[in-house]
């Protein structure tokens, strides 16, 4: 059962307390003037006309009473509030920062967050542009004569190439030998008798979606196509997902081995190959 609101004025039952306070201002003589007079516009002997303001933040004219809004919109509000803010806060006094910030570095205080945050990390971008800028003066590297003697040095060396075919070379000799993790994984391979050979940089793959992939080791006997890809887990956990994509469109097997599990676990890494081999 619904209990009943009762008027205290004249007794009027109501099932809801919002029906009884709009019941009650029929009993309030001046909520009944204001609403009397808000229906009369510009008959209502307190209407005011809107007058033009511009706003000191974005210089928008906007039109309102005379006793609304300063700003156009809550954004320039906001950014009022925050310049007001900034303006009388202590914390932004150059003096102030200057003591707190050479207070934070004696006291290798690193904070991360709020003002402190803000100026630290400015002060550290000082610094680090100054580091950069005296190892820019002292690298040797940056002399006009050393530079000019290591030009020379490379056309003895190599003869008078382009700066990018001799770097073409350079990088094409260094991607054909195998990095700490490929040898390892290699040695595993030879010393447990597995079927994969180490084919990285030797053999390319075109796949659907036009890139061109090379497996690190790979199996094939013509019925069934398996590569390992063998990495960093730091560096490729999430650069794999198009990887595998391309390689099951053209119908291999792929196993990933991280570097992590092999170095940590070689037992558990030895039978998830040779149960990936069998397969």
């Amino acid at each position: 059962m619904v209990n009943k609101m009762k008027c205290p004025d004249c007794g009027r039952e109501f099932n809801s307390q919002s029906a009884l306070n709009g019941h009650s201002i029929s009993h309030n003589e001046e909520a009944i003037e204001k609403i009397r007079k808000s229906k009369l516009g510009k008959k209502n002997p307190n209407w005011k006309p809107k007058i033009e303001r511009t706003c000191p933040i974005c210089a928008t004219k906007f039109r309102v009473l005379p006793s609304g809004r300063k700003y156009c919109k809550q954004e320039c509000a906001n950014k009022a509030a925050s310049l007001r803010m900034r303006k009388n806060n202590p914390m932004f006094n150059p003096i102030n920062t200057k003591k707190m910030v050479l207070t934070c570095r004696n006291n290798g205080v690193y904070d991360t967050g709020g003002v402190l945050g803000y100026l630290w990390r400015e002060e550290k971008e000082r610094m680090e542009l100054a580091v950069h800028k005296s190892m820019t003066e002292n690298n040797p590297m940056f002399n006009s004569d050393v530079v000019e003697k290591k030009r020379l040095t490379e056309e003895s060396r190599y003869g008078k190439k382009f700066r990018v075919e001799l770097m073409q070379e350079v990088r094409k000799s260094a991607r054909n030998k195998p990095n700490k993790l490929e040898l390892g994984f290699s040695e595993f391979i030879k010393e447990n008798n597995l079927p994969f050979i180490y084919v990285s940089e030797k053999v390319w793959l075109n796949c659907l979606s036009g890139r061109k992939r090379t497996p690190d080791f790979a199996y094939s006997d013509g019925k069934t196509k398996k590569a390992i890809l063998v990495g960093s887990k730091y560096w490729h956990q999430d650069n794999y997902h198009d990887t595998l994509i391309d390689y099951k469109g053209l119908g291999w097997d792929v196993l990933i081995i991280w570097d992590t599990e092999f170095y940590s676990n070689k037992e558990s890494v030895l039978e998830k190959v040779t149960m990936f081999g069998e397969l």
